[in-house]
């Protein structure tokens, strides 16, 4: 079973669901992010475009506002994830801990995506997404299973020690392919996957960024052509999400 695991619906107007219908996919991951097409808009098109034969799994955005807060714990059970977006929702260190703190006082033991793709904003310092400065949060929210997005943007290597290091870690492969296309980035990015023989690691293509099949024989192929086993890539594919959501 083929998921993608991170997609976006950035407007009304999104081919998303038109590309899945047509694509080798079963399934695929939504990730709601506050501040670019809000929850609201999303949720009715999920509905509308639901079938038997395709899978759609929802992640909710979260952030300190106590209104954004409150609505997600009142909607709770429709998502599979939440996603903390520490540049777009201008988040430090500290924020991200006290909703955490929050979601564990609520009961709320969801996987939690945390974008690693380094920007600068006024708030936000690139230094904020260096994976190892979230070793602690860790470590200290050791009952919630995190999934650093993007693979840790440009400190692949970072992320590929503490995918070895931290049990409730793991990571995705959005944009990177995309991103760093033909770079050593790139080619580092298969060659770690290879070495945790697919482990913990989630396909994703953020689209809108890369069309669902696009991206999906793009990475295959890197998969293939590295040699890697048949198994060890359905890992990667697909089977490592279900059992995450399982977990």
């Amino acid at each position: 079973m083929i998921i993608d695991s991170h997609t976006h619906i950035t407007d009304k107007n999104s081919d998303l669901f038109k590309e899945l219908e047509t694509s080798n996919i079963d399934g695929i991951n939504i990730i709601c992010v506050s501040g670019l097409f809000e929850e609201e808009n999303v949720i009715p098109m999920v509905n509308e475009n639901r079938t038997k034969d395709k899978q759609i799994y929802l992640t909710s955005s979260i952030s300190l506002d106590d209104f954004q807060i409150n609505k997600a714990f009142e909607n709770f059970d429709r998502f599979n994830f939440i996603k903390i977006h520490p540049r777009v929702q201008s988040l430090v260190y500290e924020d991200i801990r006290k909703i955490l703190i929050d979601l564990r006082s609520k009961h709320i033991l969801k996987p939690i995506i945390i974008d690693m793709f380094p920007y600068r904003t006024d708030r936000f310092r690139i230094n904020y997404n260096r994976p190892i400065n979230y070793e602690e949060l860790l470590i200290e929210f050791n009952d919630y299973n995190f999934v650093f997005a993007h693979f840790g943007g440009i400190y692949l290597r970072e992320v590929f020690m503490m995918l070895k290091c931290y049990k409730n870690l793991y990571a995705d492969t959005s944009l990177i392919t995309r991103y760093f296309k033909d770079s050593p980035i790139d080619d580092e990015l298969y060659y770690f996957i290879k070495r945790l023989e697919g482990e913990k690691v989630l396909y994703g293509s953020d689209y809108p960024e890369m069309k669902l099949q696009e991206s999906l024989d793009l990475q295959l192929k890197k998969m293939q052509s590295i040699g890697m086993k048949s198994n060890h890539i359905e890992r990667v594919l697909g089977k490592n999400f279900l059992d995450l959501l399982s977990c």
